[in-house]
């Protein structure tokens, strides 16, 4: 006897590692399995075409296929009927459920309320009151030591330490040398770039972004709560970012510290002049590599 258990994982989704290694131990020729047994048909599958697929694959290699919640006829057409019906109630009960927790989570949005997740860095929750439901949520409040810092990093891309904006790499080294971290994780360019996209530091979290729904009734929600900076900061690190990207070659003479960049070039192929370095920085001159 050999248990198959996909722990914490949906019976919905169609890839899971136990169950794929279950249909891969019934496919190889050694296999000495005679029968399934699961709980109910839907640890199978909620999705009604891969729970067919998969009896389908039991019954091409004879393997005998229990629940020991449901009780399924011994006659071959008679058991694939009744397979199909639970399975498709099931299928439709999943579709029902994922419905309602949509539409509850779409309320709790629109009202300000945290829908779960990932806290975000420079918030924390509290509890409060929802008098329509008569019962506590929870809402991002600002954590201020955390806010703190993101009010530097925003300040770093448009300002820096002399005026002059920072790149993501170089505000994650300034942070990071000063002991400034990321929940107790070193500051990264991923991590800093989603935090300086984020308009959630201006009192507009996005629930559902990344929904791709064309239907004017599931299109993203702008959820209020309280703003770490402001519009005009979050703005200007907009631009900022937008100036760095690498496509963007009619700003690198703005962002450079030394003259002349993105300026000259050769009269021949109008190729970049580039900028070298002697003496261990103490001097620069420009010069040209033709390939």
């Amino acid at each position: 006897i050999k248990d198959y258990v996909d722990e914490g994982v949906s019976g919905w989704k169609g890839t899971r590692r136990a169950y794929d290694q279950l249909l891969e131990d019934i496919t190889d020729p050694e296999s000495e399995i005679e029968g399934v047994i699961v709980y109910s048909i839907s640890r199978i599958s909620r999705n009604l075409l891969i729970l067919l697929t998969a009896v389908q694959l039991f019954e091409e290699h004879n393997i005998s296929f229990f629940s020991a919640t449901e009780n399924l006829p011994q006659d071959r057409s008679s058991n694939r009927l009744m397979i199909a019906i639970t399975g498709a109630v099931s299928q439709n009960q999943s579709d029902v459920n994922a419905v309602y927790v949509k539409d509850r989570l779409n309320e709790t949005a629109e009202q300000g309320f945290f829908t779960g997740g990932r806290v975000p860095f420079g918030y924390t929750t509290i509890e409060v009151r929802d008098n329509s439901k008569k019962k506590k949520r929870k809402k991002l409040n600002v954590f201020e030591e955390e806010a703190t810092v993101v009010s530097k990093i925003f300040n770093l891309c448009v300002y820096g330490t002399s005026g002059k904006g920072l790149g993501l790499k170089a505000i994650a080294t300034h942070l990071n040398q000063a002991g400034l971290t990321h929940r107790g994780n070193r500051w990264t360019i991923t991590s800093l770039g989603r935090l300086l996209h984020d308009t959630t530091y201006i009192g507009k979290r996005i629930y559902g972004k990344n929904r791709k729904s064309n239907s004017s009734a599931d299109q993203p929600i702008i959820s209020k709560n309280p703003s770490i900076i402001s519009n005009s900061l979050f703005d200007k690190a907009a631009k900022e970012l937008d100036k760095r990207k690498p496509s963007n070659i009619e700003c690198k003479g703005e962002r450079s510290n030394s003259l002349l960049t993105g300026i000259l070039k050769c009269p021949y192929c109008n190729s970049n002049m580039i900028i070298n370095t002697g003496k261990s920085g103490r001097y620069k001159y420009l010069s040209l590599i033709h390939i």
